[in-house]
């Protein structure tokens, strides 16, 4: 195939802003006679614009974008942007519009984005009231990781989703609070010795879902969909240790007598006090520790490293750091998938965590990547949709299976 590659241009942000300010009705007569010449030139342009006339989340992409370092974000996308093979027809009048279409199509999907690319290379808690247990306890043998689901170190089990905000356990020492997702802990020193207090506490969130959770010591803990995490109350142990699967960003309460460790298929994280995320997902290839701020030892059974703030370290066989962006990699923390170069069939995965769904066939997408930022709040379909038009494939969805198919079917 003729490489048709034309030279790129950080004006794509530009451009996007300008298609949105039109709808706000914002431009000056120069900026709006330019647009409505572009919607002239091709009746789908007008059926593209007219479709977006729908959507109702114009201004936070306005501020986003308006928020964002155009120049910086372009320096980063520009190198990972090759050979852009697929032609979109009402795209085709200028050598950049597709990119902003991308863009666009994210930004009023009730997605934030700034960079999208494809390659085929490379609360407080409430207050404590009268003793309490809640109603929705079943045996634990029922645990059902569909649901959010907190199993106490007595072996009862909670329904979280059936639970109102405010104290939904309250015995032997132990009080658990509950406001909207977020779990509180503490415990009463001077019950320490209840054996009821003994064994480990199981929270477990399903997809399509995410919790925060406060510690007995203090520490916050924020868990992604899919993730499990059990604890003890810390009270009698020398460390302070938790078992992860899944993944959690963390924000440890200093304490220098007793460090903090997680575990994670066979990795341990050791902390004093520090703010840091573990991606310990059974399916994925490695166990990923980022640290924001402090300092971590991350070990398995044959090495070990010591991370400073801003690298990463992927643990498997080995154990390899590397210096990365950080805000990518607590990105579902607050609300959004961040993609950077990554893997379509690693993207699939984290789709099917949040949503539910299952993709069919990943073989077909052989070694495209993808670079962008969505909220999570933004439809499955629409996600979909965008990949179509970014890259040479097509999705046929059936129920919760989304089958995948090269783009000429």
């Amino acid at each position: 195939m003729e490489n048709t590659e034309q030279p790129l241009d950080p004006r794509i942000f530009e451009k996007a802003n300008l298609i949105l300010r039109y709808y706000q009705g914002e431009l000056t007569t120069q900026e709006r006679e330019k647009v409505e010449q572009w919607l002239a030139e091709d009746e789908t342009n007008q059926q593209f614009a007219e479709s977006l006339k729908e959507e109702d989340q114009i201004q936070e992409p306005l501020d986003f974008l308006a928020s964002v370092d155009t120049e910086a974000a372009w320096q980063k996308v520009a190198p990972k942007i090759q050979n852009p093979r697929k032609k979109i027809s009402f795209w085709q009048n200028s050598e950049y519009l597709k990119y902003a279409a991308v863009l666009l199509l994210v930004c009023l999907a009730g997605g934030f984005a700034y960079k999208i690319s494809l390659t085929q290379n490379a609360g407080n808690p409430a207050t404590p009231m009268a003793s309490h247990q809640p109603k929705a306890i079943i045996p634990a043998s029922k645990v059902d990781r569909n649901k959010a689901q907190l199993t106490l170190s007595n072996g009862s089990v909670i329904d979280l989703d059936n639970q109102k905000n405010g104290t939904i356990w309250h015995k032997n020492g132990t009080w658990i609070t509950k406001q909207d997702k977020e779990l509180h802990f503490s415990f009463s020193p001077e019950a320490s010795h209840n054996t009821d207090r003994k064994g480990l506490t199981t929270l477990t969130i399903p997809t399509g879902s995410q919790y925060k959770i406060t510690l007995p010591d203090g520490s916050q803990v924020w868990l992604n969909a899919a993730s499990t995490l059990s604890f003890s109350d810390f009270s009698t142990e020398k460390k302070r240790v938790v078992a992860l699967t899944g993944e959690a960003y963390f924000e440890v309460a200093k304490n220098k007598h007793q460090p903090f460790l997680v575990k994670a298929k066979g990795t341990t994280v050791e902390v004093l006090g520090t703010h840091f995320n573990v991606m310990a997902y059974p399916e994925e290839n490695s166990i990923n520790t980022t640290l924001l701020e402090g300092s971590v030892k991350v070990s398995n059974t044959s090495s070990h490293k010591i991370l400073q703030p801003g690298f990463q370290a992927k643990a498997g066989t080995t154990i390899e750091v590397e210096k990365v962006d950080v805000n990518a990699a607590v990105a579902w923390k607050n609300g959004f998938f961040h993609f950077q170069n990554a893997e379509l069939k690693i993207i699939m995965r984290q789709l099917e965590r949040w949503y539910g769904v299952e993709f069919v066939n990943p073989g077909r997408l052989q070694n495209q990547h993808f670079t962008g930022i969505i909220s999570r709040k933004t439809e499955v379909a629409k996600i979909l949709k965008m990949l179509e038009l970014s890259g040479d494939i097509h999705f046929k969805t059936e129920g919760k299976k989304v089958i995948i198919q090269p783009d000429n079917i």
